[in-house]
């Protein structure tokens, strides 16, 4: 009966040693992770602004240039022909109002989403504006403009997912502090 006592005891004592270690770690562990938590929501629209911006900027940059060089844009046009089936006298009309057209629209689509005015359809023109970019140019062969164009495009989409997002969410919020308000 002594031995059975003896064999017990020493069981228990090596559960608890067990589940004392055991108990530590957990409050190690939860100690870390309080020191190195990170705000996901907040880094989330950080994130989320930083890529709205860097979008963004390209589209912006890219009026820019042309608006900077606006002839140059224009000898461009006329050099690939993009009018050719036009008489010469509208030819020269196009190829003096496609540039200012393009920055537009850039300008449009940007000013539509920094501004929060209505920034899916700024997305939506944006978009719609980097899938036509390659036809206009005559750059459909290119593979690298081309692959350009797609990547820009697809910031655009993911612009486009972020901004309904937020919309959904605000939509959410409104509702519900009309709901409250009851």
């Amino acid at each position: 009966h002594g031995r059975t006592a003896n064999f017990t005891r020493s069981v228990s004592g090596i559960e608890s040693d067990e589940f004392a270690r055991s108990r530590e770690h957990a409050q190690r562990s939860r100690a870390w992770s309080r020191m190195t938590r990170v705000d996901v929501s907040t880094r989330r629209e950080r994130l989320q602004h930083v890529a709205r911006l860097l979008t963004l900027a390209t589209l912006l940059d890219d009026a820019l240039r042309v608006a900077s060089d606006y002839a140059g844009q224009a000898r461009t046009l006329r050099t690939l022909g993009v009018a050719a089936r036009l008489e010469p006298a509208a030819r020269a009309a196009v190829y003096g109002v496609l540039p200012a057209v393009f920055v537009a629209v850039q300008l449009l689509g940007v000013a539509l989403v920094f501004a929060q005015w209505r920034p899916q359809t700024g997305c939506v023109v944006l978009f719609v504006w980097t899938l036509v970019h390659p036809f206009i140019y005559h750059q459909q062969g290119n593979l690298e403009f081309v692959c350009k164009s797609l990547t820009i495009a697809g910031g655009t989409l993911i612009l486009l997912s972020s901004e309904r997002s937020i919309a959904l969410r605000k939509r959410y919020l409104e509702g519900f502090t009309a709901i409250s308000a009851l």
